[in-house]
């Protein structure tokens, strides 16, 4: 569904009690709209003038995990966020919720709304996403922007979880058991702790909400259902636009040594850590996190110094087996 057609009769029924699902969680954030594109019915929010950047989020998570930097940001540019497919305030995916074709989707609402972003910034799998639009010409920006990219499959990865997850995320009394398990405060704390950050910088509720919202798990499940990431790292290698690869130093879920191996292969790419961060660093360390940023959006493109490293490139180790 994801290929520009409009929604049916029946996919604005599925979309609307969503909507009214979260909303009764939630006050819709001022400034925020809704735009149908790419089969999707997506919740969007504009802040700020200037140049256009995107900003990501990762699965399990939503626009609101972008708030804390948000002010130290919009003087300088036009922000854009979205709730990714089944996320947050936006309808569900109504194809296989696969990273092709979120980016697909995504690239289409960037052009339904007339975007032309200088920067893309992605968290986690929204990183994989930014990337994967930039590969395909659905975004053409200045910089892209990864913070504790997920670009290699799961570590260990199970061959088998993929369908399970598939499988799950079919079962709405599975999906509804694991809403209200996961509805609870202590172990939201315990999943943050796990992922190397400290829950007393997260917003709590927040996750809260969004895990209490049965669409919202569902959409979760899938993603992780239909995620092939066995081929990205090996692809971006064809990445001519500059990579900032921001990472925390604890972060459990998606280790700092991914990055270190995934930048001895880019043409283009630098690596900051941020100390005493996980991987919700852009939640845990909002200002240092946007002063990175920041810097790309108010310093000139050198393309010379960036590409001055392309020489050894063809040397260097084929990326899908460095790591995982």
């Amino acid at each position: 569904m994801c290929s520009g057609v409009g929604l049916t009769p029946v996919d604005n029924v599925i979309v609307n009690h969503h909507n009214r699902e979260l909303d009764t969680r939630a006050n819709a954030s001022a400034g925020s709209m809704f735009k149908i594109a790419g089969g999707c019915r997506w919740h969007v929010l504009q802040r700020g003038l200037g140049s256009d950047v995107l900003m990501i989020h990762g699965a399990g998570a939503s626009m609101h995990s972008w708030m804390p930097m948000l002010d130290s940001i919009i003087p300088t540019c036009r922000v854009t966020l979205v709730d990714l497919p089944g996320h947050g305030r936006s309808g569900p995916m109504l194809s296989a919720f696969s990273l092709q074709n979120v980016a697909i989707a995504l690239g289409e609402l960037v052009h339904e709304l007339g975007l032309k972003p200088s920067l893309v910034v992605g968290h986690s799998a929204g990183a994989a996403i930014a990337c994967e639009m930039a590969l395909t010409g659905a975004v053409v920006p200045d910089h892209l922007v990864s913070i504790n990219g997920a670009f290699f499959p799961f570590r260990g990865g199970s061959q088998n979880f993929s369908p399970f997850a598939r499988l799950i995320g079919r079962m709405s009394p599975v999906v509804s058991l694991a809403s209200m398990w996961l509805g609870n405060a202590e172990r939201v704390r315990r999943l943050i702790t796990d992922m190397g950050s400290d829950p007393e910088r997260i917003d709590i509720p927040a996750y809260l909400r969004l895990l209490r919202s049965t669409t919202h798990v569902k959409a979760t499940i899938e993603m992780m259902g239909n995620w092939d990431l066995s081929s990205l790292a090996d692809r971006m290698r064809a990445l001519t636009v500059p990579l900032l690869l921001i990472v925390g130093e604890r972060d459990s879920a998606v280790p700092p040594q991914q990055a270190k191996a995934l930048l001895r292969g880019l043409r283009c790419a630098s690596l900051e850590v941020i100390p005493n961060a996980g991987h919700l660093a852009h939640e845990e360390s909002p200002d240092a996190v946007a002063r990175l940023i920041l810097a790309l959006i108010t310093a000139e493109s050198n393309p010379e110094s960036c590409f001055s490293r392309a020489a050894d490139f063809d040397q260097r180790k084929d990326m899908s087996n460095e790591y995982g």
